[in-house]
C-alpha cells in the first residue's frame, strides 16, 4: 500500500489514518512517500505510528515492511522504536538530523545528499534498545556526515568489535555503517572491552569513559 499524492507529498493526509496489514504472509508493504516535500519536516516514528509535525498520525500494524521517503529539505527524525518487520527510511537531500533510540526489527537508514547528523541513543544515552540490526548509509562520501553512537549512560560492561563497516557487541543488534565522514563511539560506565580490527578511511573517535576498560 502506498500513501502519497501525485506530487509525492503527504500534505493531503489531514485526518488520522490507520493501516492494518492483516494476517497475510505475502509480504505486506506500507510505503509513505513524501519524497516531493520541499518544507523541513519533523518526524516521530514508533513501532506502530508515524507522525509529522502539524499533521495527524498514520498508524500501522501487521506490516512486513515499512518504507518512508522524505524530501529534499532539512528534516529531523526521531526513531523511538520500529516494528518487528523491516523498516527503511530515506531522508532525501538536506542537512538532516536523525536520532535512533530503539529498533525491534531490521532497520535501514539512508540519509542521502547533505551534511547529515545521525545519533544512536541521543535521548537515553544508551543503545540497549537497538535490538534489530541497524544499517546506516549516509549517501555521498564527499560530504560531512557524522555518526555518533552514544552508550554513555550504560552501567553494564560491553564487549564490542569495530571494523571498517560494522560494530558488533556494542548494542544487542549489529550496527553496519557506510559513507560516514566521522564516527564517534561513546562507551558507558562499566568495564568495557573494545577490539578494533579496522577502521573506515575517515575519522574515528572512541571515548571509553569510566570503568576499567580494555582496548
Amino acid at each position: 500500500m502506498r500513501v502519497s499524492s501525485d506530487l509525492h507529498t503527504l500534505a493531503g493526509i489531514d485526518g488520522s489514518l490507520s493501516v492494518d496489514g492483516g494476517s497475510s504472509i505475502t509480504g505486506d508493504l506500507l510505503q509513505l512517500d513524501g519524497s516531493g516535500m520541499v518544507q523541513p519536516t519533523l518526524v516521530s516514528l514508533t513501532a506502530d505510528s508515524f507522525v509529522r509535525s502539524n499533521a495527524a498520525a498514520i498508524n500501522y500494524e501487521s506490516m512486513d515492511r515499512l518504507e518512508i521517503l522524505l524530501g529534499q529539505a532539512t528534516d529531523q527524525v526521531i526513531i523511538n522504536s520500529t516494528h518487528v518487520g523491516e523498516t527503511t527510511l530515506n531522508t532525501g537531500g538536506g542537512d538532516d538530523q536523525i536520532d535512533v533510540e530503539a529498533t525491534n526489527g531490521p532497520t535501514v537508514l539512508e540519509s542521502g545528499a547533505g551534511n547529515d547528523d545521525i545519533e544512536i541513543g541521543a535521548l537515553a544515552g544508551t543503545i540497549t534498545g537497538v535490538v534489530g540490526m541497524l544499517t546506516i548509509d549516509a549517501g555521498e562520501a564527499t560530504l560531512e556526515d557524522v555518526l555518533v553512537i552514544n552508550d554513555s549512560n550504560n552501567q553494564q560492561p560491553v564487549q564490542a568489535t569495530l571494523t571498517s563497516d560494522s560494530i558488533t557487541g556494542f548494542a544487542p543488534g549489529d550496527l553496519v555503517y557506510g559513507n560516514i565522514e566521522q564516527l564517534t563511539l561513546l562507551f558507558g560506565q562499566g568495564g568495557d572491552q573494545l577490539v578494533i580490527e579496522s577502521t573506515h578511511a575517515a575519522a574515528t573517535v572512541v571515548q571509553m569513559n569510566a570503568g576499567d576498560d580494555l582496548v
